[in-house]
């Protein structure tokens, strides 16, 4: 018995068996409660057997893609309650065997920013340790992985996890037919409640993918590309075409010099413009793609009641707020809101959370819309001197990947620094501090 259970855990220890396991795991969740704590337990069971290895690490990163439908059955709450035990354990046998972690002085300041100032915007204490939480075992596994030997080979590794997962969240999606309706035609989403949301996990996972160096068949690694662009093309995110449209050109710049470049941009430009003059029938994903395009040359506003308390908007704003699916109005209102009507400490340090609690209800918006604006988001949690602080090291950590490519050319760096690109881009028109997949992708 206790051989067979020996070789049990030596199998489950193993890259193929771990990950093939916890897919299932993921993508059979939320079926049936007493099959979810089944469930739970095996993927406790998964991660404790590997808990010694990166393993656990790269689990937290694959789980973030699945947080929302994680629910802890009869219990309430996810399963990173259960993750923070594993962590702790972890964290005692690192102690013990002396593994040491990489004393990153900016990592660990702008962990440090993220704690500190979550003390400040915090509606209670359970959020502020749900945050602290969170940091504090990105920042662990982060850290680890560094004073690790062959440390762009974990990085290779943690892409693939990402890239893995973050395709498993789409197919979840369209396993349990995850759909929004938006005028005539429907949007997919993943394991989150949002199209653009679940535009920001794929593009993430298409980045990722560029890097994963675990996959080491071509084929495979082009279909679970394949795979990721036609999910974010399914979500009919407009911030999702346009960021994933802008880092491509980059990245293909950076990879293959400016002429492949243009002709790049060239080929895209005339794909675009026959999805645009082209005319299509009928109520599908095409379709709709194209008339979310139409909004670009149409100049007319068709929800002009959208506009701040008192200034008047001039026929540019309204348009701009049109093909912003109304993000213009939002942005400006809460700017205004923020320089005029917050005094001048809260505006210097924060105290104001308009992702949660009551406070937006007294911006002035139309039925308390979230700003769709991380960065605005992050001035009234923080204030302009936490804001300026984090983004701050947090260039200077996407600068030290960049260096790190530019010395070794090794893509993984590279695909890094595309990684965080992308949750910066994505948060100008959603919000998205302080959740989970936000502070671990700026942390990372």
């Amino acid at each position: 018995m206790k051989n067979a259970m020996q070789q049990f855990v030596s199998f489950m220890q193993k890259n193929l068996s771990f990950y093939i396991t916890m897919a299932v795991i993921m993508l059979c969740y939320g079926l049936l409660a007493p099959l979810d704590l089944v469930l739970v337990v095996a993927l406790f069971s998964l991660l404790l057997f590997n808990i010694n290895s990166n393993k656990l690490f790269y689990a937290y990163f694959a789980l973030i893609f699945f947080e929302p439908i994680l629910v802890l059955p009869y219990i309430g709450g996810t399963f990173f309650r259960l993750f923070y035990l594993l962590m702790f354990i972890r964290v005692i046998l690192d102690f013990i065997k002396k593994r040491k972690i990489k004393w990153d002085i900016f990592t660990l300041i702008l962990g440090l920013l993220f704690l500190v100032t979550s003390v400040i915007y915090s509606i209670s204490l359970s959020r502020n340790i749900s945050v602290a939480m969170n940091v504090l075992m990105v920042l662990y596994s982060i850290l680890s992985m560094k004073k690790q030997e062959n440390y762009r080979e974990r990085i290779g590794e943690l892409l693939t996890v990402i890239a893995v997962f973050a395709a498993l969240s789409g197919i979840y999606g369209l396993t349990r037919g995850f759909m929004n309706e938006a005028n005539t035609y429907i949007r997919l989403y993943g394991t989150i409640d949002d199209s653009n949301y679940s535009a920001l996990f794929y593009t993430i996972g298409l980045f990722s993918a560029l890097g994963a160096t675990m996959i080491k068949k071509k084929w495979l690694k082009i279909s679970l590309i394949v795979l990721l662009i036609l999910l974010l093309i399914s979500t009919a995110s407009f911030t999702g075409f346009f960021v994933a449209f802008l880092l491509f050109v980059l990245y293909f710049f950076f990879t293959n010099g400016f002429k492949k470049g243009f002709i790049l941009i060239l080929s895209i430009a005339i794909l675009f413009s026959a999805v645009l003059f082209i005319p299509i029938k009928g109520e599908g994903l095409i379709s709709g793609t194209q008339d979310k395009l139409v909004r670009f040359i149409t100049f007319e506003d068709p929800n002009p009641e959208y506009q701040y308390q008192y200034p008047n908007y001039t026929d540019f704003e309204l348009y701009l707020n049109r093909i912003t699916s109304k993000r213009y109005y939002l942005t400006k209102t809460y700017a205004i809101h923020f320089m005029v009507n917050t005094p001048l400490k809260e505006q210097l340090f924060g105290g104001n959370n308009t992702v949660e609690g009551s406070f937006r209800e007294i911006v002035p918006v139309r039925d308390n819309v979230a700003s769709h604006n991380t960065y605005l988001d992050m001035l009234f949690m923080m204030g302009m001197v936490g804001t300026f602080l984090v983004l701050l090291f947090i260039m200077i950590n996407l600068i030290k990947h960049y260096i790190a490519y530019l010395k070794t050319k090794d893509i993984r760096m590279l695909c890094l620094v595309f990684v965080m690109l992308t949750m910066l881009l994505f948060s100008m028109s959603i919000s998205t501090f302080p959740f989970r997949y936000s502070i671990a992708f700026l942390l990372i």
